[in-house]
């Protein structure tokens, strides 16, 4: 869910995770660019709170484990 900014109460699933500028690409943040294409809106990650976690990734199942 986004907190702030112009998406602010959106929800949808993160789709990508840009590393090199620290910003993710949520499902259903997007805007239309003036050729009709629709195309993500990086939201910064301090800007969206996690509501549900995919546990069903192994490597992520450990690396939870590891940590807690």
């Amino acid at each position: 869910m986004v907190m702030r900014g112009d998406f602010k109460e959106q929800e949808g699933k993160v789709e990508k995770v840009d590393l090199k500028h620290y910003r993710l690409m949520i499902n259903g943040v997007s805007v239309q660019k003036p050729d009709g294409n629709q195309v993500y809106h990086p939201v910064h990650p301090s800007n969206v709170m996690l509501v549900e976690l995919d546990l069903d990734d192994e490597e992520r199942m450990e690396a939870i484990e590891r940590k807690g």
